[in-house]
């Protein structure tokens, strides 16, 4: 495994900033789980428990944890506007495209 935890949270946050998901709607950790399965390499690092009734990834768990520490999100799992903002000027800062 290449990708570090700062690498799969970067590719998460561009993922919700390109595409904004109701997460009252649908878990994030199965959104993020058909992700996987259709790119593993870009999510490399998350690994998901499937023995339950619906996939489980700790990491993930972990990085949408952060994420509201930080700010990004709130308690809904939306990107806040403030957020939004500070995501963004963050990835100019550091040379970091939105792919």
């Amino acid at each position: 495994m290449d990708q570090s935890y700062q690498e799969v949270s970067r590719v998460i946050l561009e993922e919700l900033i390109k595409n904004p998901v109701d997460f009252k709607k649908e878990n994030n950790q199965t959104y993020f789980y058909n992700l996987k399965l259709e790119n593993p390499k870009k999510y490399e690092r998350l690994f998901f428990d499937t023995n339950g009734h619906e996939p489980f990834s700790e990491d993930l768990s972990s990085i949408f944890m952060d994420f509201k520490i930080c700010g990004f999100l709130d308690f809904d799992n939306k990107i806040i506007p403030q957020g939004k903002e500070r995501i963004i000027n963050y990835l100019k800062e550091h040379k970091i495209a939105i792919q």
